[in-house]
């Protein structure tokens, strides 16, 4: 920031443009939530929330609501209170159809204090799972190519007899990496990296430290762990970089859909609603059309049309799984007015909570040693503007 102008300015710019996402949340008809937590440089706790959404002209939008300072202990009160505090500012209290956090409990329990659906981050949930069989079943491995690895990080002699020995034997000149214990797709990488560097690394221990030698059955586990890893990294890049396909399952069965129309009938947020019909004077020539036109849309069942729309639904060829789902209901949303509703509630849920650990991501990009000084307030705003101005 360069003058108190400039900082004039922000706060004029973020005041209108809540005033115009407030507006465009009032038009969505569902949205889902993601929400997490953060510590910057200052160690200052902030507390994020992200809104995704699809219009009426089939566009998927993520929006961030809120990134603000949280000085409260996390507990799962103070949390609810929060995010109860945002969804009413932006009119969001019966539009919520589901909450993506990661498992963390407190977070969990906020969720479940305000009555609301909560998914579990998919993403986090897998990391889990890789862990625990990681730490069950290869730990012993994985530890002595840590150990390896770190050998070679702290000693330049090391690593330039490793240089000196990748150009004798004609390999890429690679380093090799450390894995980070809260992320297993770099444990992954670590053992990955190693192996590349196989012929190399064995000769350079063999001379400098021959009692850290990786067994032949060492690195038997450790070329199968990479191919099973290596399907579950596939996995997980593939959930948070594809924006086209935004919800938790790329398979949706009809008949689930077809259950969820006839359980919601008499709600009347599936079915269609009855057209309004302008009231006729009684000396209208038009007296007895009117009358029969009011009879037969009085006569007509929700539930009938309903089931049309659901067997014309199914007679649909299935599209490829590449092709964006969001395109195919933008072409057939006249055709099935009530499946686009439920598609609007189902599609807008995004299968991880990526988009707060993105805006963390800015966050820390703006909160440098150099730019410490910022306030939370400024920190709030400018992260709003820089993920919502468009």
């Amino acid at each position: 920031m360069k003058c108190k102008k400039t900082l004039y300015t922000l706060g004029l710019f973020h005041d209108s443009l809540v005033v115009k996402i407030t507006g465009m949340l009032e038009e969505a008809y569902a949205v889902c939530l993601t929400c997490d937590g953060w510590t910057n440089i200052n160690t200052t706790s902030f507390y994020a929330i992200t809104a995704h959404f699809i219009d009426y002209t089939t566009k998927l939008n993520s929006i961030l609501l809120e990134c603000s300072e949280f000085p409260q202990k996390h507990t799962a009160e103070n949390i609810s209170s929060w995010i109860l505090g945002v969804t009413k500012k932006f009119k969001l209290d019966f539009k919520t159809v589901a909450v993506v956090t990661d498992n963390a409990p407190n977070i969990k329990a906020a969720i479940k204090t305000l009555g609301l659906p909560h998914l579990s981050c998919f993403a986090h949930s897998l990391n889990l799972v890789v862990q625990r069989s990681i730490n069950e079943s290869i730990k012993s491995a994985v530890d002595k190519v840590k150990y390896i690895a770190q050998f070679f990080k702290q000693s330049s002699h090391a690593m330039a007899k490793l240089r000196e020995m990748q150009a004798n034997l004609s390999t890429k000149p690679l380093k090799l990496k450390q894995d980070v214990p809260t992320r297993w797709n770099s444990t992954y990488e670590m053992l990955d990296r190693i192996m590349k560097n196989r012929e190399p690394v064995i000769s350079v221990l063999a001379l400098l430290n021959p009692k850290n030698l990786l067994g032949d059955s060492d690195w038997k586990v450790i070329e199968e762990s990479i191919s099973i890893l290596n399907f579950f990294l596939k996995s997980l890049r593939k959930f948070p970089q594809n924006r086209k396909f935004p919800c938790q399952k790329h398979v949706f069965w009809p008949r689930e859909w077809q259950e969820k129309i006839q359980s919601s009938i008499p709600a009347t947020t599936v079915g269609p609603v009855a057209p309004e019909v302008r009231p006729v004077s009684a000396s209208s020539i038009w007296e007895d059309f009117d009358a029969a036109v009011n009879q037969f849309t009085a006569a007509q069942d929700p539930k009938a049309n309903a089931t049309i729309q659901v067997d014309k639904y199914l007679d649909e060829p299935i599209i490829d799984r590449r092709m964006d789902p969001l395109v195919w209901w933008h072409e057939r949303k006249t055709i099935f007015p009530d499946l686009f509703l439920l598609m609007q509630k189902r599609l807008c849920i995004p299968a991880t909570s990526v988009p707060c650990e993105r805006l963390f991501s800015k966050a820390g990009n703006i909160c440098t040693q150099k730019r410490s000084c910022l306030t939370s307030s400024k920190i709030s705003k400018i992260l709003f503007l820089n993920h919502n101005f468009v």
